[in-house]
């Protein structure tokens, strides 16, 4: 199965972050083909939807 995680946190030490590799660990290990998207890496601005 492929997996999309998208990610958005500033520290890559923060609980977010290792929740985020344990998952790839053990989605991979299960044979799942994972790819991640870190918004915070690629500065993301989000839009304003209020329109």
């Amino acid at each position: 199965m492929n997996i999309l995680i998208v990610y958005a946190h500033p520290s890559e030490r923060s609980f977010n972050a290792t929740l985020r590799e344990c998952a790839v660990r053990t989605l991979t290990a299960a044979g799942h083909a994972v790819r991640q998207i870190d918004l915070y890496a690629l500065h993301f601005k989000p839009g304003d939807g209020a329109r």
